[in-house]
């Protein structure tokens, strides 16, 4: 039974391999040959495209930089952006008991993370290059997790703290409270962005956003594009770290009591 599930492990650790790297070669292919387009050449292909369809998106690599009507200060981290989005999590601490073998009793604290809340700005975003002189709409929404903007915080606030007391007078919380966890994201003005995505048409307003098309990979980040590519070759060697650290766990698991 032993050798059964472990030959299990092993398949789900390969399985999880290759779906990492699949995923990892797609995004590579993507951003490594396309080839990165003006806004203004952008527009006009999309312009010649959609006289023979009007759903017509194109999609690109654009090189931009965000801007915003007005900057504002972000709630947690209180910089100056254009746009933000947070997450709160309130931080408990329990109690766990366990025994082990010779039916010791064993005690550890372990502190445990509940989301709480999550917001994000309504402001519109647009983005620009030198080709244009009219700014156009980033659906930076469309993203979703696909989105990676600058790391505005991420601190542990004790609950007795002045900003704790300040934004969350109202919260309820038992003795095994701690506190807040404060995690948020920014984007600033002239924050130069790589996106890939489409341009399309809405109304008479123009948009960038998420690829409809199947297999093509959408991103917007801060960061460069050799940055991303070697988060992407970092993405692929996390991933045999982690299987093989799983490999090696499961066998002595299963397998130790032989030695």
């Amino acid at each position: 039974m032993n050798v059964l599930i472990f030959i299990l492990v092993i398949i789900a650790c390969v399985g999880y391999v290759i779906y990492v790297f699949k995923q990892a070669d797609s995004k590579s292919l993507d951003i490594s040959y396309m080839k990165t387009s003006s806004l203004s050449d952008a527009i006009s292909v999309l312009d010649e495209m959609s006289n023979s369809d009007t759903n017509y998106r194109h999609y690109a690599e654009i090189k931009v930089t965000a801007h915003g009507n007005n900057s504002f200060p972000a709630p947690f981290s209180g910089q100056s952006v254009i746009y933000y989005s947070n997450q709160c999590f309130s931080v408990t601490q329990e109690k766990q008991v366990t025994y082990d073998k010779e039916n010791k009793r064993h005690e550890r604290i372990v502190k445990r993370e509940s989301e709480l809340s999550s917001d994000n700005s309504s402001e519109p975003i647009f983005i620009k290059d030198n080709s244009i002189e009219s700014p156009i709409l980033l659906d930076l929404q469309s993203f979703g997790s696909k989105s990676d903007l600058t790391a505005g915080c991420d601190r542990f606030e004790n609950k007795d703290s002045q900003f704790s007391r300040s934004h969350f007078s109202n919260y309820r919380s038992g003795a095994d409270f701690l506190g807040f966890r404060l995690k948020e994201r920014i984007l600033r003005e002239g924050q130069p962005l790589y996106i890939l995505g489409e341009l399309y048409r809405m109304g008479n307003d123009l948009y960038f956003g998420y690829a409809h098309q199947a297999n093509k990979s959408s991103m917007v980040s801060v960061k460069s594009e050799d940055q991303i590519l070697n988060d992407v070759k970092g993405e692929k060697t996390k991933a045999l770290i982690t299987a093989a650290g799983v490999a090696i766990v499961a066998f002595f698991f299963f397998f130790s009591k032989q030695f």
